[in-house]
This record gives structure tokens, C-alpha cells and sequence, in this order.
């Protein structure tokens, strides 16, 4: 039997770019392309990327494009014999089929390629060696086509590539013996493709532009481009084009303009220098000094100093600066607070205007004394110093001024007293006079009480007993005599006070408690019934005994309540422990098995099918009937379900009788069955009705395959010579084929097929025809040698072609004789007169001049340093590139450039071959600026312009903040007391000071304020004052009107519970005050530990920590001994993270991760799903992967089924793939969203299409 192994060799596409172009300007001129393929087959394809026609910015113009394709199909080949004979010689036949598409341009080679091997020797049962083994090597058929097209261009001029689409079969045959294996590896397309444009030139010459630049174009793309043409053949080279000169500007800043003449320089108010020129030879005027009403200086920015006087400044005269002039300084001015600082400006008007007294320019606050505010004391008691001299702020706050100068410590201002509240209890006041005690309803006691010195009368209220008796007492007496206190002023008559209720006896009597709680009751053996009960409404339990049902179980039950329930009463006080119920008994069921009956008597059980075996019976005791074992027809042997059988007898098997098994019974079995193919199979019933209804042949009941002989289908000759066995005995499936069979029982070993003969094509070579009779030869244009004929013994008559020489000459041979001298080939049939060959082209030598090539592929030009650029290129239209140098740009960087770029992008070139990195940085780096806030940062650019521009001062070009020391910015800097000095921010740290920011003043900000106690009060204070007495500073500036200080709170009692609320809240909500910072629990409510989600720990109330969003931990607990979980990150089946308690993941069916991971970490990896690929395979991945690797995600949690993924690369719909669909794809090459040869969805028909269908080859899954 022949055995094909088919080796495929992956192969990167190789591309070889050859521009050309001819040494006549004056007439047509070309230029080839060649890109290299090679695929494996069969079939194969591949896309070959050629590059479209530059015409060089309308500078040449396509004529013709020309498709040249060399192609040749190779495989491999080696034969073995596997006869125990020797073996005649074997001839091997190589055709192949490829054709190549380029945007119109089609070509179709077919070649052929024969082989033969010398006869074989007999097999000597090794593999791959000995005589009876031939290798062929490699076995080639070429090939060659040619395509012109001279209209319809356009698609191929432009940027890019197209894309050329090389398609390729193969086959092979052999003749000679049919008792040999033949190996195959390496099968291959491969070649080039060449596309050739014609084109002609038109002519150029120097373009000059207003900024100095010169292009080599055509005369009409200079004007269109707004350019001066120099001429015809002129070049940039030589022609010196006018360039921009020097512009100086208002800043004094110098930049070369953009055009000849200057207008831009002009239009943008600067002062053109003329053509020619440079910023390097002109010298600028530079802006000068200006003193600002701050004293400060600041260099203008323009000429003149316009914008000086126009920001009210004094211009010092152009080319001065700040280090030469002296700008006079603003003076002292003292406030009204007392307060002294520096006026913003010279003359003091600020000073004046805020309310001031100006001490004169160049004065200075350490020289100056300033009167100072005095002491104001509040109705609260408190005392502060006033903000203000004369004390009016201290009388609009409805203080008491004590006069300039004075302190609070040297005046006694008045303290509130005590205030006696109507439940009794007592409150220290707030104001002097007690005006806030008598609005809240209470008595004051005098300025200068407290609490603890005043005894607070008691109000009574009404007072409820044990026994249900009420008196009005006060709450201490009610408490003392044991009662239950109802409120302060309630009344006996409005006091609901709750009475002793009903007791039941043991004997089912009811009686009245003489005491709440019923004591006396249950002291007595009864059952209390609650307060405010009666035996009129109270039903009190009668005796239970014994009740037996007819299930067997028993329950202690009244005698009416057993009745009811269907019973059988045993007697008052009897128990189930001494009370014998019958039992229900056993019941044999229909299946054999034996279950207790619900109730006795067994009705359930006989009306079910059974047999009641009696009351007490059981199980254990009982011996029920068996089903027996049932014969299926197909011989197995399987338990009936009843006993009888009778569902044994529906399924069609034969009963064995109650009581026997499997194991015990012989069934009988199904036999043998004969297929058409020959092949023997057991059929599944008796009598073989199964076996006959395929078509087979039964062989009998108990036969086995392993005794019949089964007949078997012989081989068929097929008309390509080969040998195959059929599939059918009587070989219908070969005459269908076109083959001849040669009867039931024959072998291919023994059979001797007749085989095609040799063909000669027109190209000289010679292939083995297809099939018998050749007639595949002859329409192919071939010359068929008759059946059995080899090429091995056919001599073809070859072709000649042109042969490009590597000196550019051309002779017109065999590709035999082209090869030895060095030559290439084009092709069969090709004449020198419509072959272009190779000329030698121009070199680019390191200087930028450019001279011609001695030879083809320039290698004398690689060997002197220079570049080469390509065969048919000449030094007329290739522009060389110049050498390049460093370029040194404002940032300080440096970068290689030719001269022309470098000044093009704005930097300083420093010649010809200078390298940036071994002249140590010869480019100036951008120096340090420091800013206005006196920080240091690195400018962007060198000279600083951005720098001056942010407000900064420039310190030089390779200044570095490291070394330069800027100033600091001054800003007031108030102390403890309340004292204001502007300085620097490290020296007001220094001095102890507190520092308000940059660039505030002492006199608009005062260095006291506002200081809240505990107590809720608010004074005017100093910082010093308000930490010496525990307040809290509010902040410099921050005035008591209006308050800023919070009320204070505590517990507040009410009769139903507690709230924390501020003293006056309390009161009208008629509640008890338990004192400022109290809680609830001095309320007598209970509290505990609180546990949060980050495992934090708090105590409260249970309403006050499922407030702040805690768990409760019980009453008495306390954070001491609780421990509190964290919660923890919780993965959950849809890829879902939520942080929850480590218990509540778990009930809610997720994963608990490890403690310190968060959601935040995305710690849930997201579910599995069906992703179907184009070749209609299913795999389960996640989303990112099935989309990264181009297939259609079908969701998370599904699965991949039968039918869950459609087979999109069978493009064609015919259930498989295969070169239909490969057509089909070709068919639709380019841009196609949306159709169905767009495998991958990019939008576009492509290779990576082609690639899907090759991958998926076959038949759809």
C-alpha cells in the first residue's frame, strides 16, 4: 500500500527592494521591485507586499506597469520497496499550478517536473536505506508569466504597498511498481514577484522660498509653492538662495525672521535688521530699571519703560538695572489694635486709608511704640483684652472696657451664680443677674453662688405599692417605702398604678393575689396569671392523663381534648409511660419489601396491594415473597420490579419465577452479523432482525465473530494508474470513481495497474501525465509520449530566453548556459529586446557627493565608504544627504543634524562631523530662577526667558539651584502676645512665632481671637491665654459675634428614655440634665463595647452604636475583653468583590480572601466562558483571553456544547474547508466590513483571513 507523508516547512516571507532607474532622462525610464514568496502546499497561498510608484511630487509620470512571476514547485522524494521482490525503476512526476494577482495584472504558470529512480532491489526490511531504497532529492518544476498593463494606473502611485496574492497546487504521481512507499517532505511554492514601472521624467531645477530654503522640483511646483525657479538643471548645491536676517525686538530679545524682507519681524512690532544678517552681529537695546511705590525693582519690559509708568513705576532710563538703582522703602504704620507693620507703599496712603498712623518712609516698626489695647470684662464673668484702642469693640460686644494699657489679671470682673431649676436640681448660670436661670423657669440664687453651697427645694409626686395602693410622697420617701415614683407633681387620681392579677391552683380553681408578682401565689403551688388579671377572664388548665391513637403513640392530654383529637382517653393523672397502645404491624408489599402500617388494623396497607401481617408485628419478624430474574431479548438478564413478573413480560422478556435471580438463570444471546464491508459485528437481539435491517447477514443465535468468516471487497484500478481497495464487496464505489474492479478478495499486491505516460510542455520540461491517455497533456498545450512512457527516457526540446549579464549587457540562450556565466535568466521565450537588464547605479560617498557604480550591486562603492543606491539609479536624480554635526538647542540639549535641519528647528550648529557626546557639553544649559515665593527652579530655556516671564529672577545660564541661595518671602508672624512682627518663615518658626503665609502684612491681619471652653463660653484671648486656661484658639482674627463656639452637651433624662442634648434643650423638653460631657448611661440605660468594619472598638448605647454604623456587642460588655473582626474581602461566583464580616461571606454562599486583602486590589478572578474560534472550535477561557486571540466570547459561565460555535472560516457554507473557501476569500480581497470572508472582523479581506482558512483545513467540527 502507498503511504503520502507531506512535511510542511514554515517559510517567512523575504523581500528584495531594487529601485532602477535608466541613465536617458530624456526618454522612459524604469523601476523594478522584487519581493521573494515561498508557501507550503497543497494548497498554499501567500500575500506578497510590493511598493507602490513614488512619482516624486509629480516629478515623474507612470507609463506602463509590467508583472513579472518566477515560480517553482519542489518537494523531497524518497521511495522504498516493499516487495520480497526486486522492483523495476520508478519514475516520479511533479506538476503544480500557481497564479498571482496585482490590482488587474493576472498570471497563470503551470509546470511539471519528472524523476526516475534505477531499479529497486528486494525490500530488506529496513527503513530509509539499502538497495532497496532511492532518494530523488529535491525535485523542481519552474515556471515563469508575464502581465502588462498601460492604463488604469492611479491605484498604483502613492505611499505604501499593494498586495500581490500568489496562490499555489501541487500533485505528484508515480509509475513503474505498485509495491513501493514513497516519502514526501518539503512540498513548496516558492519564487519571485516583480512589478516594473515605466515612466518618464520631468524636468527640475533650484526652488528658492522666502525662508531662505531651496528644493529640487519643477518649475510649475515652485510657483504653485510660492517659490523663485532658478532654472532648468540648476541646483541647491549651487545656487545661493537670499535668507532671513535679524529682528530686535521691543524686550530687547533678538530672533532670526521667518522671511526675506522682514515682514513678520515688522507685523509683530519688531525692528527688521535686514537680509542676511544674524542675531550673533546686531546689538539690541535693552529695557532698564523701574522702582515700584513697594520699594521694589523690577527691569522693564520694553524700551522706553512704557509698561513701567503704565504700572505705576519710575523708569530709571534703558540699559540701567536694579543692582545700581536705589528705590526709596515704605515706613512703619501703627493700627488701632495696636499693631504695627510696614505700609505696602511709599507715602503710606494705605496705612492712612486702613485707619493707621503713617511713621514716615524708611521708618521701622522696631523703632516705633504704638499704644496698646486694655482689658474688657463680659456678663459670662469672663475677662479678655479688646481688640481695639478706646475699648469699642469690647462696649459693642456688650462688654465692660477697664482702659488702654490694662490686663485682665490686674481686673475683677463679676462671676454668675447658682439657679435652682424646677424638678429640684441645680445649674450653675450663665450670665450675672441670672436673666438666662429665670428664662429656663428657674430661681436664681445670687452672683457669686454655686451649686454646691444651695440646697434646692423637691417637688412631690404620686407614689405606686406592691398591693396596688398609690400615695403622693416625694421621690426619695416613694423609693425609701419600697413604691415606684410616677413624676414629680403627678396625682393618685391620674396614676394608673397596676394591680395583682388571678392564680390558678393545682386543682383547676382560680383565686386573686394578694401582692404584684403573685408571690403568695406561687408560694401556694398555683400558676400566676399576670398582673391586672381575673379569674372571671382567666381559664385555668384541667388534669391530663394518658391518650393513645391509632398510629401506636400516646400524649398526656385532657379528656376533652383527646376526644377531639380521635383518642383513647386512659384516665385522669395516668402517663404514657404506664399506659400500653397497640402498635401497627408489618405489610408485605408487591416488590418484596416490607414496611410498618400508619395505623393499626393494616387498612392502609391492603387497600396499597400488601398483606397486613397483624398488630405488634414488625420487619425483623417477617418473611415477604421475592420477584424473580427476567431473560431481555437482547440477553441480558435483569431483576423484575413485582412480584408475578408481570413487568418482566411488557418489556418482551421471559419470567423466571418468584424467587430466582440472575445469577441462578441461562439466557440466551444475540449472534454474529456480516456487512457489506466485510466487516463482522455482534448484532443487540435475538433472531438478528437489527443485523438484517442493515443489510447484513445473520449468522444464528450464541455465533460469535470470532468464528465467522466474512467476505471482503477487493481493489479497484483507478485512471491516474494508482491502486485502491474498495469500500463495498462488489466494488460499486470504484465504478462510480472511473476505476476498473478487479473482483472481491484481490490485493493491490497482487494487481498490476496500467499508468500514464510522459508529457512535454512547451518550456521544455516534461511531466508525467495525470491520467491514462494524456489527455490533461494535450489541452495543456503539451505533446503527450503515450501510456507508460517516462520522462526519464523522453528528451524535451528546451526554450531560450534573455540572460542579463553583470555588466549590464544582455545575449539571448538557454537558462542552462545563463547560469555558468553569471548571468539572470529571465525567462523562457524572453528577448533582449523587451528585457530591461541592470545598469551599475549611483553611490553616495560620506561628503554627499555622489559618483556611478563600476558594477552592478555596487560593491566597489560599499567598498570605499560610500552607500549604494540601487541598480539603474544615477547621481542626477538621487539626492545625497549632507553630513550632519551638533545642533545646540535652547534647553541646553544637543543633537546630531545636518546644518539646514539644525537651523530649521531653531538651534546652533557647531560643523561639519562634530559629535554631541566628545566635546564634554560644549551647549550652554538653562541656570537656575528663583521664584517669588524664594524657591529655586531649573529655567527651561538658556537666557531665562520663561524665567522673567513667571515673575522669577534669572540667575545665569549654568546656574544650578543647588548652589544659588534665593531670598524668602516676608509674611506676618504673630506671637503669644498677641504682638506682630513681618518676617521670613524660617525666622518667625525661629522666634517662636506663628507665621500667616507669604506675603501677608501685620497690619491687615490682628494676632488674636476668638477662645472656646468647655463651658460653650467664647472671649477674646490671646493663643498663650486660651492654652494656659484648656480653651481652644479659633484662629487669629476670629471674633466671639457671631459665636463660633458649640454649646456644650450631656445626658438629658426623660421619663421614657435619654438624649444627649445642651442644658437649655433639656429643660424644655422638661428632661433632667446629668452635667456637661455625660452619656446615657448615667440615665440608668445600659451600654456596651461597639464594634466597627475596620475592628475598631467603641462604647455606648445599643442605639447609638447601630447609629454610627457598629454591631452591638450586649449591655456590660466593654472593649477591653471584646474582640472585634475586620471585614474581609468576599469573591463571589459572577467575579463580584464586596467587604463584608468573615460570617456573613460565608451565608452568603462566597469566598472569604486572606485578612489585609481588599476589593481594591480586584482580588476575584472573573468566571470562565464558551469562546468560539473561527475554525469553529470551542474553548473555555475568560473574556481578555478568547478576544486576545480572535475568537467571540459567549459570556461568563457558559459552556462550550455541540453546536455552540459555528464554523465561520467555511466561508463557501459547504462543511468543510478548502480551496472553495480560499477562492471565496480572494474573491472579496480589501476592504469588506461586515462580509463573511472577514474571518477576524478587522473590516477588511486580508492575509490573516487566508491564514484562518489554512488553519482550520478540513472538516468543520
Amino acid at each position: 500500500m502507498r503511504h503520502l507523508l507531506l512535511g510542511i516547512v514554515a517559510c517567512s516571507l523575504l523581500g528584495i527592494l531594487r529601485p532602477a532607474f535608466a541613465d536617458a532622462p530624456a526618454g522612459p525610464m524604469e523601476e523594478a521591485f522584487t519581493e521573494l514568496f515561498a508557501f507550503p502546499l497543497s494548497p498554499g497561498a501567500a500575500v506578497v507586499p510590493l511598493p507602490r510608484f513614488d512619482d516624486d511630487g509629480g516629478t515623474r509620470v507612470l507609463q506602463e506597469v509590467t508583472l513579472r512571476v518566477e515560480s517553482r514547485i519542489s518537494a523531497a522524494v524518497t521511495v522504498e520497496n516493499e516487495s520480497a521482490l526486486p522492483a523495476p525503476a520508478v519514475t516520479l512526476n511533479l506538476t503544480g499550478l500557481l497564479t498571482v494577482d496585482l490590482r488587474g495584472l493576472s498570471t497563470l504558470i503551470a509546470a511539471n517536473a519528472t524523476a526516475a529512480s534505477p531499479p529497486l532491489g528486494a525490500s530488506d526490511g529496513i527503513d530509509g536505506s539499502g538497495p532497496d531504497f532511492f532518494d530523488f532529492g529535491t525535485v523542481v518544476a519552474d515556471g515563469t508569466d508575464t502581465a502588462a498593463i498601460m492604463s488604469g494606473l492611479d491605484a498604483f502611485i502613492g505611499p505604501g504597498t499593494l498586495d500581490a496574492v500568489a496562490f499555489g497546487s501541487g500533485s505528484f504521481a508515480l509509475s513503474g511498481t505498485a509495491a513501493t512507499s514513497v516519502m514526501v517532505s518539503n512540498f513548496m511554492a516558492s519564487g519571485k514577484v516583480t512589478v516594473v514601472y515605466r515612466y518618464r521624467l520631468v524636468p527640475t531645477g533650484a526652488c528658492c522660498f522666502s525662508d531662505g530654503s531651496c528644493v529640487l522640483t519643477t518649475d510649475a511646483n515652485c510657483v504653485a509653492a510660492g517659490g523663485v525657479y532658478q532654472g532648468e538643471a540648476t541646483d541647491c548645491g549651487v545656487v545661493a538662495c537670499p535668507q532671513p536676517g535679524a529682528c530686535c525686538f521691543p524686550d530687547g530679545s533678538c530672533v532670526a525672521a521667518a522671511g526675506i524682507g522682514g515682514d513678520d519681524c515688522t507685523a509683530a512690532g519688531g525692528v527688521y535688521q535686514g537680509d542676511d544678517t544674524d542675531c550673533a552681529g546686531v546689538a539690541c537695546p535693552q529695557p532698564g530699571a523701574c522702582c515700584f511705590a513697594d520699594g521694589s525693582c523690577a527691569l522693564a519690559g520694553v524700551i522706553g519703560g512704557a509698561d513701567c509708568v503704565t504700572a505705576g513705576g519710575v523708569y530709571q532710563g534703558n540699559d540701567s538695572d536694579c543692582a545700581t538703582v536705589a528705590c526709596p522703602q515704605p515706613g512703619a504704620c501703627c493700627f488701632p489694635d495696636g499693631s504695627c507693620a510696614l505700609a505696602a507703599s511709599i507715602g503710606g496712603a494705605g496705612c492712612v486709608a486702613g485707619g493707621g498712623v503713617y511713621q514716615g518712609n524708611d521708618t521701622t516698626c522696631v523703632a516705633a511704640v504704638c499704644p496698646q489695647p486694655g482689658a474688657c470684662c463680659f456678663r459670662d464673668g469672663t475677662c479678655t483684652v479688646g481688640g481695639l484702642i478706646g475699648g469699642g469693640d469690647c462696649t459693642a460686644a456688650g462688654g465692660s472696657y477697664q482702659g488702654d494699657d490694662s490686663t485682665c489679671g490686674a481686673a475683677a470682673c463679676p462671676q454668675p451664680g447658682a439657679c435652682c431649676l424646677p424638678d429640684g436640681s441645680c445649674a450653675p448660670g450663665g450670665l450675672i443677674g441670672g436673666g438666662d436661670c429665670v428664662g429656663a423657669g428657674g430661681t436664681y440664687q445670687g452672683d457669686g453662688t454655686d451649686c454646691a453651697a444651695v440646697d434646692c427645694p423637691q417637688p412631690p409626686g404620686a407614689c405606686c405599692f406592691v398591693d396596688g395602693s398609690c400615695t403622693a410622697v416625694t421621690e426619695e420617701a416613694c423609693v425609701v417605702g419600697g413604691g415606684v415614683f410616677q413624676g414629680d407633681g403627678t396625682p393618685c387620681g391620674a396614676a394608673a398604678c397596676p394591680q395583682p392579677g388571678a392564680c390558678c391552683l393545682a386543682d383547676g380553681s382560680c383565686v386573686p393575689a394578694a401582692v404584684l408578682g403573685g408571690a403568695d401565689c406561687i408560694g401556694a403551688g398555683g400558676v400566676y396569671q399576670g398582673d391586672a388579671t381575673t379569674c372571671a377572664a382567666v381559664a385555668c388548665p384541667q388534669p391530663a392523663g394518658a391518650c393513645c391513637f391509632d398510629d401506636g403513640t400516646c400524649a398526656e392530654l385532657t379528656d376533652d381534648d383527646c376526644g377531639a383529637a380521635g383518642g383513647d382517653f386512659q384516665g385522669a393523672f395516668t402517663t404514657c409511660g404506664a399506659a400500653g397502645c397497640t402498635q401497627p404491624g408489618a405489610c408485605c408489599l408487591a416488590d418484596g419489601s416490607c414496611v410498618l402500617a400508619p395505623a393499626t388494623g393494616g387498612a392502609e396497607c391492603t387497600a396499597g396491594g400488601g398483606v397486613y401481617q397483624g398488630d405488634d408485628t414488625d420487619c425483623a419478624g417477617v418473611t415477604c415473597v421475592m420477584p424473580g430474574a427476567c431473560c431481555l431479548p437482547d440477553g441480558s438478564c435483569v431483576a423484575a420490579t413485582v412480584i408475578g413478573g408481570g413487568d418482566c413480560v411488557v418489556a418482551g422478556g421471559v419470567y423466571q419465577g418468584d424467587d430466582t435471580n440472575c445469577g441462578a438463570a441461562a439466557c440466551a444471546q444475540p449472534g454474529g452479523c456480516c456487512l457489506s464491508d466485510g466487516t463482522c459485528v455482534t448484532a443487540t437481539i435475538l433472531g438478528g432482525g437489527d443485523c438484517i435491517g442493515a443489510g447484513g447477514v445473520y449468522q444464528g443465535d450464541d455465533t460469535s465473530c470470532g468464528a465467522v468468516v466474512c467476505p471482503q471487497p477487493g481493489v479497484c484500478c483507478l485512471p491516474d494508474g494508482t491502486c485502491v481497495t474498495a469500500t463495498i464487496l462488489g466494488g460499486g464505489d470504484c465504478v462510480v470513481a472511473g476505476g476498473v474492479y478487479q473482483g472481491d478478495d484481490t490485493d493491490c499486491g497482487v494487481v498490476v495497474c496500467p499508468q500514464p505516460g510522459a508529457c512535454c510542455l512547451p518550456d521544455g520540461t516534461c511531466v508525467t501525465a495525470a491520467a491514462l491517455g494524456g489527455g490533461a497533456c494535450t489541452t495543456g498545450g503539451g505533446v503527450y509520449q503515450g501510456d507508460g512512457t517516462t520522462c526519464a527516457a523522453t528528451a524535451c526540446p528546451q526554450p531560450m530566453g534573455a540572460c542579463c549579464l553583470t555588466d549590464g549587457g544582455c545575449t539571448l540562450i538557454t537558462e542552462a548556459d545563463c547560469i555558468p556565466l553569471g548571468g539572470d535568466y529571465q525567462g523562457a521565450f524572453t528577448t533582449c529586446g523587451t528585457v530591461g537588464c541592470p545598469q551599475p547605479g549611483a553611490c553616495c560617498l560620506p561628503d554627499g557627493s555622489c559618483v556611478t557604480a563600476a558594477t552592478t550591486g555596487g560593491g566597489d562603492c560599499v567598498a570605499g565608504g560610500g552607500v549604494y543606491q540601487g541598480d539603474d539609479t544615477n547621481c542626477v536624480t538621487i539626492d545625497c544627504p549632507p553630513p550632519t554635526g551638533a545642533c545646540c538647542f535652547p534647553d541646553g540639549s544637543c543633537e546630531l543634524f545636518t546644518e539646514d535641519d539644525c537651523f530649521a528647528v531653531g538651534g546652533l550648529y557647531l560643523g561639519d562631523f562634530v559629535v554631541c557626546t566628545t566635546l564634554g557639553g560644549p551647549c550652554p544649559i538653562p541656570g537656575a530662577c528663583c521664584q517669588p515665593d524664594g524657591t529655586c527652579v531649573a529655567a527651561a530655556v538658556v537666557g531665562g526667558a520663561d524665567c522673567t516671564a513667571g515673575g522669577g529672577v534669572y540667575q545665569g545660564d549654568d546656574t544650578d539651584c543647588g548652589v544659588v541661595a534665593c531670598p524668602l518671602p516676608l509674611g506676618a508672624c504673630c506671637f503669644a502676645d498677641a504682638t506682630c512682627s513681618d518676617e521670613t518663615a524660617p525666622d518667625c518658626v525661629a522666634a517662636g512665632g506663628d507665621f500667616q503665609g507669604d506675603g501677608t502684612t501685620c497690619g491687615t491681619l490682628n494676632c488674636f481671637g476668638a477662645c472656646c471652653f468647655a463651658d460653650g463660653m467664647c472671649e477674646l484671648s490671646t493663643l498663650e491665654r486660651c492654652n494656659q486656661f484648656a480653651g481652644v484658639y479659633q484662629g487669629h482674627g476670629v471674633l466671639c459675634t457671631p459665636d463660633p463656639c458649640p454649646e456644650p452637651v450631656g445626658a438629658c433624662c426623660l421619663g421614657d428614655g435619654c438624649v444627649v442634648q445642651s442644658i437649655g434643650d433639656c429643660v424644655v423638653m422638661g428632661g433632667t440634665y446629668e452635667g456637661h460631657g455625660t452619656d446615657c448611661t448615667s440615665c440608668g440605660i445600659p451600654g456596651g463595647a461597639c464594634c466597627f468594619p475596620d475592628g475598631s472598638c467603641g462604647e455606648g448605647t445599643e442605639d447609638d452604636c447601630i447609629a454610627a454604623g457598629g454591631l452591638y456587642q450586649g449591655d456590660d460588655t466593654d472593649c477591653g475583653v471584646v474582640a472585634c473582626a475586620i471585614a474581609v474581602a468576599c469573591c463571589f461566583s459572577d467575579g463580584v468583590c464586596l467587604m463584608v464580616m468573615p460570617e456573613d461571606c460565608g451565608e452568603m454562599a462566597g469566598v472569604a480572601q486572606a485578612d489585609g486583602v481588599d476589593c481594591g486590589s480586584d482580588p476575584c478572578p472573573p468566571p470562565a466562558g464558551a469562546c468560539c474560534l473561527p475554525d469553529g472550535t470551542c474553548t473555555e477561557v475568560v473574556g481578555d483571553e478568547c478576544v486576545t486571540t480572535g475568537g467571540v466570547f459567549a459570556g461568563p459561565g457558559t459552556a462550550c456544547t455541540a453546536g455552540t460555535c459555528p464554523c465561520t472560516a467555511d466561508v463557501d457554507g459547504s462543511g468543510d474547508v478548502g480551496f472553495g473557501d480560499i477562492v471565496t476569500v480572494i474573491s472579496a480581497w480589501g476592504i469588506c466590513p461586515g462580509c463573511p470572508q472577514d474571518i477576524d472582523g478587522s473590516g477588511d479581506v486580508g492575509f490573516t483571513d487566508m491564514l484562518w482558512v489554512l488553519m482550520a483545513w478540513g472538516t468543520c467540527p
